[in-house]
């Protein structure tokens, strides 16, 4: 019989000043605890020969790992978990990367994958759709979302309610995962890319840590922690990379408690998982509030419905995940659940 699994949450793509962050490590975990994260995932750019991997483990009720935050000379940007040596791959194309990372058992997420061009700003986007190697994709990175609208004549608005330019993961984004999802397993999580750099010598800090942190936040479902460093580590990790997660925008209101799962004759599958299909199949939702809920299948919106809890049958196989919205606002995306049946042709 498997364990329960418990909803643990926490903030992923965080810099220090180790590289192009505002605050020490120290000070960012405290921020963090007094959020009352679960976990704090650190991605700073990988220019030292060392990550602060001393850091990693266990402080207090928090769980901090350290990853890195890689630039391929094509160029795209990568967020390696899993492996110390991220200083190592910098140099390296993004195919060269990703599959380095893969020998070493380590995890890669694309970064950003919009990217942005503007003044003090060029982050590239993400073309390597095709290969075959990285882990999952940061379908939703807060700092590139507000800034996707930003407008200069505009700032202080941008500035003092962020929240309002919030719009959700770009639908092109959405898009490629979807395509990835229909010939692979893949994975989503969330993003900060949290700096919370001062603007204006130090008169304002920019997206301070404390906000960012009840922004975009990943939900990992996980067994019970044994508080054991690395044992925990590991299963933050395989959750991530096997999709047996989702996003919420804190925002709105706390997404924990969400839950969607098939339900067959034989058994329950949860996300990250495949299923047959069947005429016993049932894909379930629950919420713990009302929202507005979708039905994304094979990339397309298969079925709606509002409420708290929502039932759906598929009928055809291929990737189904959910999206929920709040008074027309973006609130939950889950990861996939993936219907198969060898009879049949899957997403066309």
């Amino acid at each position: 019989m498997s364990l329960p699994l418990h909803d643990r949450c926490g903030a992923v793509h965080v810099h220090s000043v180790q590289s192009d962050g505002s605050a020490t490590i120290p000070e960012i975990i405290q921020t963090a605890q007094a959020a009352e994260l679960d976990f704090l995932i650190l991605t700073d750019h990988a220019r030292r020969q060392r990550q602060d991997v001393h850091w990693q483990g266990w402080h207090e009720e928090l769980l901090v790992i350290v990853g890195a935050e890689v630039e391929t000379t094509d160029p795209a940007h990568v967020v390696v978990l899993g492996t110390k040596d991220a200083a190592s791959l910098r140099g390296m194309s993004t195919a060269e990367c990703l599959s380095e990372i893969k020998a070493r058992g380590g995890y890669s997420f694309v970064a950003h994958p919009r990217g942005k061009k503007m003044i003090h700003l060029d982050v590239p986007g993400w073309t390597a759709w095709d290969n075959p190697d990285y882990t999952g994709i940061e379908f939703w990175s807060y700092m590139h979302d507000w800034i996707e609208e930003f407008k200069w004549r505009r700032l202080w608005r941008f500035y003092r309610k962020p929240h309002r330019e919030i719009t959700g993961p770009h639908p092109e984004v959405l898009a490629a995962w979807d395509r990835v999802a229909m010939r692979r397993r893949v994975s989503g999580i969330a993003g900060l890319d949290a700096h919370a750099k001062p603007l204006v010598g130090a008169w304002f800090e920019f997206f301070p840590y404390q906000m960012l942190f009840g922004t975009t936040l990943t939900h990992v479902l996980v067994e019970d922690f044994s508080g054991d460093d690395d044992a925990d580590v590991r299963r933050i990790l395989e959750a991530l990379a096997v999709g047996r997660c989702y996003v919420g925008y804190h925002v709105l209101g706390d997404p924990t408690g969400f839950d969607f799962r098939a339900r067959t004759a034989s058994g329950e599958s949860q996300m990250g998982e495949e299923v047959k299909l069947a005429e016993s199949l049932v894909l379930c939702v629950s919420l713990p509030a009302a929202g507005e809920i979708r039905l994304v299948a094979c990339g397309e919106a298969a079925a709606e419905a509002r409420g708290t809890q929502a039932e759906f049958r598929p009928t055809r196989p291929g990737p189904h995940r959910i999206e929920v919205r709040s008074n027309s606002r973006p609130w939950i995306f889950s990861n996939y659940i993936y219907v198969t049946d060898e009879r049949a042709a899957g997403c066309a």
